[in-house]
């Protein structure tokens, strides 16, 4: 979860976690806090007063500021946005506003419910802003919702590329649409499939992302154009990613949408492109008066499909000083920082020549990083 500030042609990155990536990538690293997995306001404000902030280009930001608008907009009176501007991630944070506007719009998405439930069965507690998973709920009796809380009728997913839920008699996949909007139109990057990394308490923890997720034709098509009549509506610029459920079957496959992310996602580390920087594209996109312009602004992706994982901590565990991290780890954490259970520790990544390798080399690999931090628990006891 990171926004960097472009200073010339020095980065500074104001991150929640600081890691060793992170520092190594950017002139300088700002570390702030979180709360609910927003930034904190008041530390944010108080700690870029070190930047100046009239020499730099923009602000390019990631997850982070759904849940917190105002503070987006605030940063906005500061310095320019890269990216969509605060008042339109506000109206597609709205529950009420984006699901009216997805009606309007023609496009199917899960029944949502903005009172109290007379059976909660089958239906999933929300939050707006919310990211990674971690703010969704099934939902239970007398729930009376909060602000920026609704219900939605729960679509059960695959939890694994092979694995459904015990409940489900249906294949139902969460994929993302990855694109790039210029104010009229989306212009398609990728199709991915969402992992995710349930708990019991956390049935839809966010598990990582695998590219080149191989849909239908007619499929595809239905995906870019909600993606392209929700660039058109909301003036979408720069990158972006659709988030859906899809269910195969005989007869076709159903799509339900479920939400816009209207800013840098982490699919998007995905995709290489033959001389061509996402980021840049994206920097173009929203500062250019014609958004890059025209249908077609896209060198041709790299087709080989790549995985990203998030490994989470077993236990509670330190990170050792001497650590040697194998090379399809990033987002490593500095050392000596303690990792309670279930917190984040890295990313995982792994390629393959089609998304169902991909996955299996990233089960693989988590599962080695898994045994190494029982076996270096084990090692210290002895």
């Amino acid at each position: 979860m990171v926004a960097a500030i472009a200073a010339g042609f020095e980065v500074i990155a104001i991150d929640a976690f600081a890691d060793v990536d992170t520092k190594r990538f950017a002139q300088q690293v700002i570390a702030v806090k979180q709360t609910n997995g927003n930034f904190d306001t008041a530390d944010f404000l108080n700690k870029i007063q070190s930047i100046a902030l009239d020499s730099c280009l923009g602000l390019v930001y990631g997850s982070g500021f759904e849940g917190n608008v105002e503070l987006l907009t605030e940063l906005a009176k500061q310095l320019p946005i890269i990216g969509n501007m605060p008042q339109t991630v506000a109206q597609i944070k709205s529950p009420a506003d984006f699901f009216k506007v997805l009606d309007d719009l023609n496009i199917t998405h899960p029944e949502v419910c903005f009172g109290q439930l007379g059976n909660v069965s089958g239906w999933l507690l929300k939050r707006a802003g919310g990211a990674g998973g971690m703010h969704i709920q099934k939902a239970v009796v007398d729930t009376s919702l909060a602000k920026g809380e609704y219900f939605q009728s729960e679509i059960i997913a695959k939890i694994n590329n092979s694995k459904l839920s015990v409940n489900s008699l249906r294949a139902v996949t969460p994929v993302s649409l990855l694109f790039l909007g210029n104010g009229k139109a989306a212009q398609l990057i990728g199709f991915n499939q969402q992992l995710l990394a349930a708990t019991e308490g956390h049935p839809y923890r966010y598990g990582g992302v695998v590219s080149h997720y191989p849909l239908a034709k007619s499929t595809q098509q239905v995906l870019l154009d909600a993606a392209d009549k929700l660039t058109k509506h909301y003036a979408l610029r720069g990158l972006n990613s659709l988030d859906v459920m899809v269910e195969e079957g005989a007869l076709g496959e159903q799509v339900w949408v479920l939400e816009i992310n209207p800013r840098l996602s982490a699919s998007v580390g995905l995709y290489q492109f033959e001389n061509a920087n996402l980021i840049d594209l994206h920097i173009e996109a929203c500062t250019s008066l014609e958004g890059l312009g025209g249908s077609v602004f896209l060198p041709k992706a790299f087709e080989e499909s790549r995985a990203h994982g998030i490994f989470y901590a077993p236990f509670d565990f330190c990170i050792k000083q001497d650590i040697t991290w194998p090379t399809w780890v990033v987002d490593t954490p500095q050392p000596n920082t303690y990792v309670k259970k279930d917190e984040p520790v890295c990313t995982v990544i792994a390629d393959g020549v089609s998304c169902e390798l991909a996955y299996q080399q990233l089960l693989t690999r988590l599962e080695l990083l898994h045994t190494e931090c029982l076996l270096t628990v084990v090692k210290a006891i002895v």
